[in-house]
């Protein structure tokens, strides 16, 4: 017999990828570092809380080994689902609706 709740919820495959990035969510732009990332949603960990259902904008550095539509510095955006403390840190969860490259400068 097993428990609904500790089932996995995921339909896309999860990719590690640690990699440092950029925040923003309402006039805040704060430091990040990715765990995994897949087309639909990523997990970060970050040193400020945000609060659930916050739209926020990601900037990334995606290399193309990671396979996902877009590779190079990517603009992620989307709204947090989760965000769980721990020893001063935050692990949030982030389902992305859209990827957008950045411009060169």
């Amino acid at each position: 017999m097993s428990d609904s709740k500790s089932k996995e919820r995921r339909n896309q495959r999860r990719i590690r990828y640690e990699a440092p990035a950029t925040v923003t969510a309402g006039q805040h732009s704060i430091a990040a570092s990715t765990k995994d990332i897949s087309d639909r949603g990523l997990f970060f960990f970050t040193d400020a809380r945000i609060d659930l259902g916050s739209e926020i904008d990601m900037v990334i550095m995606l290399p193309e080994e990671v396979g996902l539509p877009l590779s190079g510095m990517v603009c992620c955006h989307g709204r947090i689902v989760r965000s769980d403390s721990a020893s001063g840190q935050y692990g949030v969860a982030v389902e992305i609706d859209r990827f957008a490259p950045v411009p060169q400068v």
